[in-house]
């Protein structure tokens, strides 16, 4: 396990504060905790951890069981956050989908299958044709064992606002792209 506080930590460079505050937060558990928590870090992150927890305790820095509290209370109201979910896009017909989803980048195309089982998606595949499909299924995001829900709430997104771009536009009219629909980072 790597904390999020933990990935900001990324070399010798990197902010010390995360990890001071992770090494305070573990001095103020029981000891039982600490050793629990300690346990599930990753074999990189653990000796820093373990080091400055030494440190803190050869400093006989004291004990505050508010810190622990704190930050019990901060995951509370994290965990009250809803969890983004994708634009529901089943209402689609084969060629809506088509029309909005043949011009994105493979990425794109692959986010938007993966958000959902969408009634059009075998046709789409088919509109795809040989060449492109394989393209769309050897996307990162295709083979990806879990992709972010905030991820796949964006893409969703962008391939609605696409859509109702399109659907607006007068007869004969290109639209420009929405931004939004751009090539997604890892």
């Amino acid at each position: 396990m790597q904390a999020d506080f933990l990935e900001r930590e990324s070399g010798p460079a990197a902010p010390a504060a995360p990890l001071r505050k992770a090494a305070m937060l573990l001095h103020s558990m029981a000891e039982a905790d600490r050793r629990w928590m300690l346990e599930r870090l990753d074999s990189l992150q653990r000796p820093r951890l373990e080091a400055l927890l030494a440190e803190l305790t050869a400093l006989a820095f004291p004990v505050d069981a508010e810190l622990v509290r704190e930050s019990l209370a901060g995951g509370a109201a994290k965990a009250a956050t809803p969890t983004p979910r994708p634009v529901d896009l089943g209402g689609w017909s084969v060629d809506d989908a088509a029309r909005v989803l043949l011009p994105e980048p493979d990425d794109l195309i692959a986010l938007v299958l993966r958000a959902g089982e969408w009634a059009w998606a075998a046709a789409l595949r088919a509109h795809l044709g040989a060449a492109r499909i394989h393209a769309v299924e050897s996307s990162r995001y295709s083979t990806l064992g879990e992709v972010s829900a905030v991820l796949l709430e964006a893409a969703t997104k962008a391939a609605w606002s696409q859509f109702v771009a399109l659907r607006e536009a007068p007869a004969g009219q290109g639209v420009a792209k929405v931004s939004a629909t751009t090539r997604y980072a890892a």
